[in-house]
């Protein structure tokens, strides 16, 4: 997902043996490891910059360092997303919703508290900010 706003990088230490392709969000687990997000998960929602490979030489490693971004101040920042279960309309601006469960898109017939929908680019493509 495309970002844009005010953002900050830093490293987050992953799970072990867990694939996560880049630009999904992550979530702190609790146990000072991040985990890929879904529908389920609390904010704040930080968005992974690089892959996590079933390829990469420590993958079974725990706490493997990884870069994410998320928001700077209280303004949240804005994700380019696609809608899961449902066309965008623009009496959906100002909406908030979750993702999904696969955690791979925002699922847009539920509400929920991740995303709040900013613009409608088309049925299949909008702006959502990020309620971190």
């Amino acid at each position: 997902m495309p970002l844009f706003g005010d953002t900050v990088a830093f490293s987050v230490p992953m799970v072990a043996s867990v694939a996560i392709p880049m630009g999904r969000f992550v979530v702190a687990n609790g146990t000072g490891s991040y985990i890929a997000a879904v529908a389920a998960s609390t904010l704040p929602l930080y968005l992974l910059e690089e892959t996590i490979a079933t390829t990469d030489s420590d993958y079974a490693t725990a706490n493997k360092i990884k870069s994410a971004r998320r928001g700077t101040g209280d303004g949240g920042y804005r994700v380019e997303f696609t809608p899961s279960g449902a066309a965008l309309t623009v009496a959906m601006i100002g909406n908030k919703f979750n993702l999904n469960v696969t955690g791979q898109f925002i699922d847009v017939t539920v509400a929920g508290t991740q995303f709040e929908v900013r613009e409608v680019i088309s049925a299949t493509r909008g702006i959502a900010r990020v309620l971190a």
